[in-house]
């Protein structure tokens, strides 16, 4: 079974009362790693083959619970369970001397309806009155040494609207403004800024310039960093001793540009008629098509040629 299982976005952090056991030092050579991350669904409304993803974006302060169920090969390690909360800018924690490889149950609580894939339970939030959680379940992972289990949030809502979600490399913005679907605050600092390359590592950071009233949207310096390429962009509030509590997630697109030389809308050489030149920047394309502005998939650009064969016959030989 893959290591992954496709889960709604969660927008509100939850806690419990968690299974303790005694520290112990750090085994980094016996155990294994877990990371909750989210991203966002396109051209569908549940997990399909038409679906087209955003980059992920790691989401701290997830709730994951595990039980061993049994060995395979070569099995060591003694904890059998484990109760913990991602952590971070990437999202993770460690379970040292978790039984591995083994067979384990690996449940994730989230505050929102997640869909029907891998529902176990879901009861109200005693935190958020009028609010329920959701338990997910991913049945007999097998969890190797030394690895990491990714438990990824897809979203099938809409995304936050955000002030540009397309960039050209030499022609960037000064800002961007994102808004966000749980309220920005400063209490503990201003809003950070993470963007994640499609790799999963922080490609860029910022602090937010302003935010507006009521917190609904925060502007950030624009990360003049970036190349060509799709980025998962993650915004968190600051709550204080360095922690940090997620507030949204969008996505941003950086193209390349291209220079035409010569005559790029076509001359008049003799007799012969030249075609028109374009530039076409890659969309985020659904099925690894090119698209268009509206659908940025990461950066790529190509420059094609209409004509002569493709000109209708009114138009003259210069492009006119």
């Amino acid at each position: 079974m893959s290591a992954k299982s496709l889960i709604l976005l969660a927008l509100i952090l939850f806690a419990s009362i968690e299974i303790t056991a005694c520290k112990q030092a750090v085994n980094s050579s016996q155990g294994f790693s877990f990371e909750t991350g989210s991203n966002y669904a396109f051209n569908c409304t549940q997990e399909s083959p038409t679906c087209v993803y955003s980059p992920t974006v790691p989401y701290p302060g997830i709730q994951v619970n595990g039980f061993y169920q049994y060995d395979d090969t070569g099995a060591a390690g003694t904890v059998q369970t484990f109760s913990e909360y991602t952590q971070g800018a990437n999202a993770s924690f460690y379970v040292s001397n978790g039984r591995a490889p083994a067979v384990w149950n690996v449940f994730s609580i989230w505050p929102v309806y997640c869909g029907t894939s891998n529902l176990y339970a879901q009861e109200p939030n005693w935190l958020v009155p009028g609010d329920t959680l959701y338990e997910y379940l991913n049945a007999d992972e097998n969890i190797p040494n030394l690895s990491t289990t990714e438990i990824t949030c897809t979203t099938y809502q809409n995304v936050a609207p955000a002030s540009s979600r397309f960039a050209i490399v030499g022609n960037l913005p000064a800002s961007i403004s994102l808004n966000s679907l749980t309220p920005y605050v400063t209490t503990d600092g201003e809003p950070l800024l993470y963007v994640y390359d499609q790799n999963g590592n922080i490609a860029a950071q910022e602090t937010a310039s302003s935010i507006t009233s009521g917190g609904s949207s925060a502007t950030f310096p624009f990360p003049t960093s970036l190349g060509q390429g799709a980025y998962g962009l993650a915004v968190v509030n600051q709550a204080g001793s360095g922690s940090i509590q997620p507030a949204s997630t969008n996505y941003l697109s950086i193209a390349s540009s291209q220079t035409v030389t010569g005559s790029p809308f076509g001359v008049a050489v003799g007799a012969r008629r030249r075609g028109i030149y374009g530039l076409v920047c890659r969309g985020w394309g659904f099925n690894e098509q090119w698209g268009g502005s509206a659908d940025w998939e990461g950066g790529d650009c190509q420059v094609s040629e209409v004509g002569p064969e493709g000109l209708p016959a009114y138009v003259d030989a210069d492009g006119g």
